[in-house]
């Protein structure tokens, strides 16, 4: 970002990034999500090879001179074992701040605490279309219209399920992840593998 739009736009985007974990965390205090989960915990970055860590170590360097944080330290390889509970990896970078959450749990306590504050939540009811018509807006559904002063798009950046959004499609860019899970592991296992409790992403430049 910062090489093509500028240091300003970048910091402004890391900003963002901060702020957004800010507001997660006052909804789930608003709304009372406990059984969302949400923590501040530390995210690992780890290399599995040295050219990677040579990687790691550069970004980190870049986010402590440019964007002034002070949160993210690199790891040795005995201080990301002790980390993940992982031999697998040559060293790493950890940075203080982020947040894991429960994300199935956060929407449904968010569905939950707005209904209870009378707002009504319509499923299975997609916008087919929407349209301004004498200084509102009018959104089309399957079986009605519902018109309102302002509508407010909130599809994420998956915004092509149905044509109403179709124009946002060219001015949105999905930031793709994968999400793995596994069978219940065992105490033991378990308590092995990411022992502090922090979340962990692998890093592989090739």
């Amino acid at each position: 970002i910062a090489a093509a739009h500028g240091r300003d736009m970048a910091k402004r985007m890391y900003d963002l990034g901060h702020e957004a974990v800010d507001a997660v965390e006052d909804l789930v205090g608003e709304f009372g999500i406990d059984s969302a989960g949400f923590a501040r915990v530390g995210l690992v970055k780890a290399a599995h090879t040295e050219r990677a860590l040579v990687a790691v170590a550069a970004e980190a360097e870049w986010m402590k001179a440019e964007m002034g944080d002070g949160h993210i330290s690199l790891l040795s390889r005995d201080e990301v074992r002790a980390e993940l509970g992982s031999d697998g990896f040559v060293g790493g970078a950890l940075t203080r701040g982020p947040g894991c959450i429960h994300p199935l749990n956060y929407a449904r306590g968010l569905a939950a605490g707005l209904s209870a504050r009378g707002i009504r939540i319509h499923e299975d009811s997609p916008a087919l279309a929407i349209r301004r018509e004498r200084g509102a807006v009018v959104v089309e559904t399957p079986r009605g219209r519902v018109r309102a002063a302002q509508a407010i798009i909130a599809t994420n950046a998956y915004s092509d399920l149905t044509g109403a959004t179709r124009e946002m499609r060219r001015t949105l860019v999905p930031f793709r992840s994968a999400v793995l899970a596994t069978a219940p592991l065992p105490p033991d296992l378990a308590a092995s593998l990411l022992p502090p409790g922090d979340s962990y992403a692998y890093v592989n430049p090739d």
